[in-house]
């Protein structure tokens, strides 16, 4: 198994795969990319817990849309799922991103959650 993995970086402007999930002045704590394409990265952001979860439905148009008890919310799209939770002085976002392998219909030139 192929992993890659990163850990501890602070990002204004964050290129590669994910690096059109990176909220703007977040700190990505971890990233971790599998040899399948499949990606994990969790940071930490200091906007408000609305103005997250705004952005990330604006990047990649979930189709589902959970909201939890404490603020936080679940956001499912086909390729991604984001975890995003309030803490006392920051936002906690964790970020998978699927291998479209896994999904036969995948068509390259969708909009809203694509495989970059």
């Amino acid at each position: 198994m192929g992993l890659v993995m990163q850990a501890g970086t602070a990002h204004n402007k964050t290129s590669g795969p994910l690096g059109w999930l990176v909220y703007p002045r977040s700190r990505v704590l971890l990233h971790i990319a599998n040899d399948d394409g499949s990606r994990l990265l969790q940071l930490i952001a200091f906007d408000s817990i609305d103005e997250v979860i705004a952005w990330y439905i604006e990047k990649f148009s979930p189709s589902k849309r959970i909201a939890l008890a404490d603020g936080g919310a679940i956001l499912k799209g086909s390729f991604t799922t984001a975890l995003i939770l309030p803490g006392e002085q920051h936002i906690t976002v964790t970020v998978k991103r699927c291998s479209p392998m896994f999904y036969p219909t995948h068509r390259d030139t969708t909009r809203g959650d694509r495989w970059p």
